[in-house]
Order: structure tokens, then C-alpha cells, then sequence
């Protein structure tokens, strides 16, 4: 069974009854409101389960089992809520589960928010408001408390089948942890959604997205496909990055340094296992950020020739019917088994790896019960890189199978060769008229290394000077296998200011080239660098190429994107933090009929600015705003920067004013409106400062 949810039972989600069970394999399952049971075992027998979970079992134990130690439960991994103690006894009263929801839901139930500098607000998430019903919801409230403030688009009612979304911020009053809800009150149905952030001291606060890596299971000495962590200052000043470190099997790049408020860097991270099995480290970034240092959790797993690259892969066969199918022979109940059609030799068997590698032993099987008497099987191994021209890594012979002598199990070990597809082609079985198998392993040869080598021609390329935002001319590396077998790329990629495009495709062949063409589009002056990797199962590991270029001019740049703000008054919701979210939709409204009113932007530190655009509402009517820009360092005096005037906001130029200036270095930069036609208070969605 793959790929199932079961709900809504009231005694038990799975039962085994009678006889003897086997082949049984669960593989993302969820068990949802199952009752009193999750597992109701009355019968003796084995199941592998992979990614099960159960939630709202009604019993204390999940599992019924009078057999004993009769039924054995193998785990794949990524289960959860199946295990413990076994309940045996009388059968307890049915616990009825919850059943599906019949009234509006709030989605997520909980919001994290990370760490935040006191004063400031962090970026809206959103929570997805439901209403399954055929009749349309009533909304009599919704509201966020604590440190939270929320805009939402549900208006006075939810239409029937039909959703709305709450945008949550969080603007910590304090530091430390800020816990809060947001409370949904429609069609008669209370939704509660937990909200946590940290506060921090104002000043710079650094947060990576993701908060971890996982890399895939990667053969030793070879490298993964590197992946990348978004850095994000989201305090109140400046970040200044010191250092990037990455520890253990990980390595990483980055074009981190400093940091302006809202401003982001990347760390690319790669991933090269120096032995087999689990491997844990972590990046840390090292600042002058308040909640420094910032760490990620990286974990991933090495391959080497201990472990079986064909557990869990997909197996076909020449032959086969149910329950003897291909499949079992990469699970790990060891009493399923393949067999072929009878009386119809040669049959074979094979397993699909994934890519190729560097194979140096197959373990076969059969199941070991002693009712499976000796026997010899005659059989070739064979290997292929593509699946479809195969050919011998290890000759025909006759292998016993004993389960008194070897557990009737059979090791074949052989020189190191090539293959993502390994065959077992099966000629002749002294105790059955067709072939049988239930197990089939395969593991790397020693070091798990491939005989494939990789080299880049020139190892390293430098620009010349390019204006900011622009493409340079490509410059070409040649990529060359050097070795006895192909190579498989994992992934091609270009850090910092670098872009590339490839010809060399998932494989390059012995003695075969291709070629990266590789672009610098600087978005900084000065000198910048990055590399180009190849990463690949080659013997030598990844191959990389140094990127430097150098970078000329001013990058345009909203200063004020995601910066603290006041203001002299706030309407309802209506605050002055909206006019730095990067949202149109939210706007800033003063109280009514209390002209003069002002909001003002703090960039953190003295910057110099030539030019602010304010917004209101895209679809909103057009109406005139008397008003005029001032500056400050300190916060407490301010000088004109433009005088009053009239301004006009027009939905045919999207709402959008630009206010041109001589250029001044400024902190604190502040809109003071006398005036407005459409609306007794000044209002404005969006305040950007411009450094060009």
C-alpha cells in the first residue's frame, strides 16, 4: 500500500486476521482519527512499514497483539505513533475519532517568526482561512494579541467553499520570547493559530532561510550538488558578517560582508562524506548582529562499500506474479521473495540505482527458513549505465544457497565496474523450475569511488570591469573525462555575481568533453568573486573553477525596504509599519481630521538619498496630498529636503509618486501631509527612499 490515508475508523486502521502474513509493505501512510487501535495484529507474520503516521489513536497503546513475538514490524524509517508497548487483553470500548472538519479552519496552526529587533517588523506570513461548508461563513471577528498586529482579506463573510487570508507581522515590544495567537471567529467556529518570535536589541539581527540542509546519500570522496542558504539582516542597522564557517563533511562560499537593513547575501554549501554512514555539521555565520552567531544544521550520508546502494531502489524483473514480485527484492523483509514464471529459463532480475557507481559486490538471498532446502542457482551478474546495452561484470557459475552452511545467502564480489543497472541473469535452479530470489544488495566497490576523472580547462577565469546589472561576454571552460568509464554530473552551478549554461547534459563519457559557458553580472562595485563547480561521482570529486570580476557603479537600491518607522498617529490597524512591507495593499492611515500628521522611515544609519517614491492602494480612487519631505541624523532635528506641494495620486499611473531631491545624507527621513481631498488623514501604503 502506497501513498494512503486511512481515517475515521473506530476500532482499528490496519488488522491482520489469519494465516500467515507476508509481503506486506506500508509506505507513506497516514493513519488520521484511527480510534482505538493504529495496528491490530491477530495473526503471526511480518510488514515493513515506511513513513507511517498516526495521529488520534484513542487507545494508550497503538498496537493490539495477542500472537507474541509471532508478527514482527520491520521499520523503514519516518515513522511515527506506531510503536510501544503492545495492549493484550479484552477488547477495550471503541473510541469514535474526530471526523472532518464541518466548519471554517484556520491553516497553519502555528507561526514562527524567528528573531526580530525590538521596534521594527518583521516580514507578514500568512495564515489560510476555509470554509468547507455549502452556506457562506459569517466572520465576527479576527484578531492578533501580544506583539502582533494582522490585515486579512475575508471581509464580512467567507464564501461557501471559499477561503481568505490573514497576513500576520510581529513587532516585538521587548526581548526575548514574544508568544501571541491569532483568533479567528467565523460561522459560528473559533480557530486559534499559536504565534512565537524572539525580540532582540535593536540593531542588526541576522535569519537564514532554510534553518537547515539535508544532503542526499553520496557515494565517499565524491561531492553532493551544493545547495544554498539565504542570509537576511532583518534588524534595525547594519550587519557586518566577520566570518562563514562550515564544519565537518561541508564546506561552503559566500559573498557575505556587510549588510544593510532588509539586505540579503548567500552561503552556498557542499557536501563531500569522508566515510560512510550519517554525517552532521554546521554553517555558522559570525557578526556583529545581536543574536550572532547564526547557525544551520547540516546533516547527510556517506556511501561507502558497507552500504547497500540497492535497499529501497526499484527492482524489474523477466518474469513475475503476485505476491512474487520484482519489488520484494529490495525490501527488508528477508522472508518475500521474486520468483519467475516456471519452465522458462533464462529469466533475470535487476535493480535501478539512481545513477551510476562504481559496484564491486552483490549479496543475494533467499528467504532463510529452514523450509527452504539447499539449492544451486547458475547465474551471470550484469551491469549497464543506461538500461539498455548490458554487459558481464561477473561470469556464469553455480552459487549454493544453504541455510544451514551461509543463511542461505550468496556473495559475489568482483572487480570494480561501471553500472546504474545491475542484473542478475539466472540460467538454471536445482530446486525449483524457475528462477528465485528474495534479496538482492548491492554494494561499491572499495572506497565506493567511480574510475571516471574530471578536469576543467582553464581552472579559473577573471572579467574585466562591467557596469552593475549588466551581462559580460560568456567566457568557456572545457570539461573533460579523463578516465575509464563515464561520469555522471549531479549538478552544475555558479556562485556570487557568475551565471552559467552547460552542454554536458547527466553523463559525460570517457575520453569525452562539454563545455560551461559562464556570464558576470556584477550587482555590487568592486571586486567580486565566486566559482564554478561541476559536481559528479568522478574519482577526483567536485571540480571547481575560480570566478573573479570587478564591478562598477551604484546599484539602485530602497533604502528604506523593510526599515523601522514611527509616525505622529495611527487609525484602527492602520500603522505605520505598513509603509515599509514591500506590500501595496497595506497602507499607513493617520487619525481623522488632525492635520498636520507625519510618518517617518529610519535607514538605520546616515545614508545618502536623492530621491523618495510613496504609493497608495493601486485601486484605490484618485485624490491630491499637500505635503512635504524633511531629514534628520539624529532624529529630533529635521531640515526640508522639499517643500510642500500638491501631489497628485492617479490608479492610471498606479497610485505612485516620485519626489526628486538633491542628494543628502540623511537617517531619518520623514513625510509631514497638511492635505488631503480623498480622505480627512494622511495615508500612505508605501515610503521608499531611493539612493539613486
Amino acid at each position: 500500500m502506497t501513498n494512503a490515508l486511512i481515517q475515521q475508523s473506530p476500532y482499528e486502521a490496519v488488522q491482520w486476521v489469519e494465516g500467515t502474513i507476508s509481503g506486506v509493505n506500508l509506505n507513506n501512510v497516514t493513519i488520521a482519527g484511527t480510534g482505538t487501535f493504529a495496528l491490530q495484529e491477530q495473526t503471526g507474520g511480518a510488514a515493513k512499514f515506511t513513513n507511517v503516521t498516526a495521529t488520534g489513536v484513542g487507545y494508550s497503546s497503538p498496537v493490539y497483539n495477542c500472537s507474541g513475538g509471532n508478527f514482527v514490524v520491520t521499520d523503514g524509517g519516518g515513522n511515527s505513533g506506531i510503536s510501544g508497548t503492545p495492549y493484550c487483553g479484552g477488547w477495550p470500548a471503541p473510541v469514535f475519532p474526530p471526523y472532518p472538519s464541518e466548519g471554517v479552519t484556520a491553516t497553519p496552526g502555528a507561526l514562527n517568526f524567528g528573531s526580530v529587533a525590538t521596534g521594527s517588523t518583521s516580514a507578514a506570513q500568512t495564515v489560510t482561512v476555509s470554509n468547507p461548508t455549502s452556506t457562506a461563513a459569517a466572520v465576527s471577528s479576527i484578531s492578533a494579541s501580544g506583539d502582533y498586529a494582522q490585515t486579512n482579506t475575508c471581509g464580512s463573510s467567507i464564501a461557501a467553499n471559499g477561503s481568505c487570508t490573514v497576513s500576520v507581522k510581529f513587532t516585538p515590544t521587548a526581548t526575548g520570547s514574544r508568544n501571541g495567537s491569532l483568533t479567528v471567529n467565523a460561522g459560528g467556529t473559533t480557530s486559534t493559530v499559536s504565534l512565537s518570535g524572539t525580540g532582540t536589541a535593536p540593531g542588526p539581527v541576522l535569519n537564514t532561510d532554510p534553518a537547515s540542509l539535508s544532503f542526499p546519500a553520496t557515494v565517499v570522496g565524491s561531492s553532493a550538488t551544493a545547495q544554498t542558504v539565504k542570509v537576511t539582516n532583518s534588524g534595525t542597522t547594519a550587519a557586518t558578517v566577520s566570518a562563514v564557517s562550515a564544519t565537518g563533511d561541508f564546506s561552503q562560499t559566500n559573498n557575505c560582508s556587510t549588510l544593510a537593513v532588509g539586505a540579503s547575501c548567500t552561503v552556498t554549501v557542499g557536501f563531500k562524506p569522508t566515510t560512510g554512514g550519517a554525517r552532521a555539521g554546521n554553517l555558522t555565520v559570525t557578526s556583529n548582529a545581536n543574536n550572532s552567531p547564526t547557525t544551520v544544521a547540516l546533516t547527510g550520508s556517506g556511501i561507502d562499500s558497507t552500504t547497500n546502494i540497492a535497499a529501497g531502489r526499484p527492482a524489474t524483473a523477466s518474469s513475475g506474479s503476485s505476491p512474487y514480485v520484482a519489488s520484494n527484492l529490495t525490501d527488508t523483509d528477508a522472508s518475500t521473495y521474486w520468483e519467475g514464471t516456471l519452465g522458462s529459463f533464462p529469466q533475470w532480475a535487476q535493480v535501478d540505482l539512481g545513477q551510476n557507481y562504481g559496484v564491486g559486490k552483490v549479496v543475494l538471498k533467499l528467504p532463510p527458513a529452514t523450509a527452504w532446502s539447499a539449492r544451486t542457482e547458475t547465474l551471470s551478474v550484469q551491469g549497464s549505465t543506461d538500461g539498455s546495452s548490458f554487459s558481464t561484470i561477473k561470469a556464469s557459475a553455480g552459487y549454493t544457497f544453504d541455510p544451514s552452511a551461509n543463511n542461505n545467502t550468496v556473495t559475489i564480489t568482483f572487480n570494480a565496474a561501471t553500472a546504474r543497472y545491475v542484473r542478475v541473469n539466472i540460467t538454471a535452479n536445482s530446486g525449483w523450475n524457475a528462477a528465485q530470489l528474495s534479496d538482492f544488495e548491492v554494494f561499491p566497490g572499495s572506497g565506493g569511488s567511480s574510475p571516471a576523472t574530471l578536469s576543467a580547462d582553464p581552472t579559473s577565469l577573471t572579467y574585466p570591469t562591467q557596469a552593475l546589472n549588466t551581462d559580460s561576454a560568456a567566457k568557456t571552460v572545457t570539461v573533460t573525462n579523463t578516465g575509464t568509464a563515464a561520469a555522471t554530473v549531479s549538478g552544475i552551478t555558479a556562485t556570487g555575481d557568475f551565471r552559467q549554461t552547460n552542454t554536458c547534459g547527466s553523463s559525460i563519457a570517457a575520453n569525452a568533453s562539454c563545455t560551461v559557458s559562464v556570464t558576470f553580472r556584477p550587482t555590487a562595485s568592486g571586486t567580486r568573486a565566486g566559482d564554478l563547480t561541476i559536481a559528479s561521482n568522478a574519482s577526483n570529486g567536485t571540480t571547481t573553477v575560480a570566478l573573479t570580476g570587478v564591478g562598477a557603479g551604484t546599484v539602485s537600491r530602497n533604502l528604506a525596504a523593510g526599515a523601522a518607522t514611527t509616525e505622529s498617529s495611527h487609525a484602527d490597524v492602520y500603522a505605520s509599519s505598513n509603509v515599509t512591507d514591500g506590500n501595496q495593499g497595506t497602507y499607513w492611515e493617520s487619525a481623522n481630521n488632525a492635520f498636520p500628521q507625519w510618518v517617518q522611515v529610519d535607514l538605520g544609519s546616515a545614508q545618502s538619498a536623492s530621491r523618495v517614491v510613496i504609493q497608495l492602494p493601486a485601486t484605490w480612487g484618485a485624490r491630491n496630498q499637500t505635503l512635504s519631505l524633511s531629514g534628520s541624523t539624529d532624529g529630533s532635528s529635521f531640515s526640508t529636503l522639499k517643500s510642500s506641494a500638491t501631489y497628485t495620486f492617479d490608479p492610471t499611473t498606479n497610485n505612485t509618486v516620485t519626489i526628486n531631491f538633491t542628494a543628502s545624507t540623511q537617517r531619518y527621513l520623514r513625510v509631514t501631509i497638511t492635505a488631503n481631498n480623498g480622505w480627512p488623514a494622511g495615508q500612505l501604503s508605501e515610503f521608499q527612499v531611493w539612493n539613486t
